[in-house]
């Protein structure tokens, strides 16, 4: 069952795609000058999204949320990343508009899927980006990963790998690790108990890894990229994001998202990366 979602007001809509259930979040204004989808990294959720949604909607900016399959429904026996780039692009196709602008925005490592998705052909006249990265590279790939191995030989152990217990379902080392704390300033940690994390099967890992977009960064000219990077991201830090955004030619804008952490959705954080693609 769909739900008709009508302007201004906020509705979830279930969506078919490639035989899957996709369920949307819609945040959308009457006429907006842009609207945005908002598409989360493939070890979060989309429920924390909504305040970002919301900020868009303060800026005039309409918003549709993604849940990606496999991140909290059980993610379907074969399936690979590739799989998430073509749904993206679909919706996108879904959601143009002769009354307004779309853009994608990529929030945490959902940069890295928004960016192969407009690299693939999405059509959007935007790429907005909290975090970004290439996981065949090591800043990325180690930060998954959690060692600093050279990527030709994770990649070696996966290929290995992924015939024997590819349909198992893993959690990176890199991932497991990380801070429980990816919004605000970091409280107190001793005292909060750990969030369940997305486990997905060695092969889609595999294929995340060693994903190469249809488009390299160094010829990316789709369309133009602004990247609103998180200043205290605890668990990518800057590096990934920043040796990505030095390989964009092109129009491009940087700027630094101050104070934020890995996902920006602290009440400050969404305000400011709201205004930050506002002005667009």
């Amino acid at each position: 069952m769909v739900l008709r979602v009508t302007f201004g007001k906020h509705g979830t809509e279930n969506w078919e795609h490639a035989g899957l259930p996709i369920t949307l979040d819609h945040f959308q204004l009457e006429r907006p000058r842009w609207v945005a989808i908002l598409v989360h990294g493939p070890w979060e959720s989309a429920e924390p999204l909504a305040p970002i949604a919301c900020a868009l909607n303060v800026e005039g900016i309409g918003a549709t949320v993604l849940h990606l399959p496999g991140c909290g429904t059980p993610m379907p026996l074969g399936f690979e990343y590739e799989a998430w780039i073509d749904l993206l692009i679909a919706l996108c196709a879904r959601m143009q508009s002769d009354r307004h602008k779309l853009a994608l925005l990529g929030v945490g490592l959902g940069g890295t899927l928004a960016y192969d998705a407009a690299a693939k052909g999405a059509p959007i006249e935007a790429l907005w980006l909290t975090a970004v990265g290439d996981p065949r590279r090591a800043p990325l790939r180690a930060r998954i990963l959690g060692v600093r191995w050279p990527p030709w030989l994770t990649t070696l152990g996966m290929q290995w790998l992924r015939p024997l217990i590819g349909h198992r379902p893993w959690l990176p080392p890199g991932v497991a690790a990380r801070p429980l704390s990816l919004i605000g300033s970091a409280p107190d940690e001793a005292s909060r108990e750990p969030a369940p994390l997305p486990m997905h099967p060695l092969g889609w890992l595999s294929s995340y890894l060693t994903h190469a977009p249809a488009i390299e960064p160094e010829e990316f000219t789709r369309c133009p990229v602004v990247v609103i990077a998180p200043t205290a991201d605890r668990w990518l830090q800057l590096e990934p994001t920043l040796d990505f955004y030095r390989r964009l030619p092109g129009d491009k804008q940087l700027h630094m998202l101050e104070g934020a952490n890995h996902l920006p959705v602290d009440p400050p954080s969404a305000a400011n990366l709201a205004k930050a693609v506002s002005g667009v």
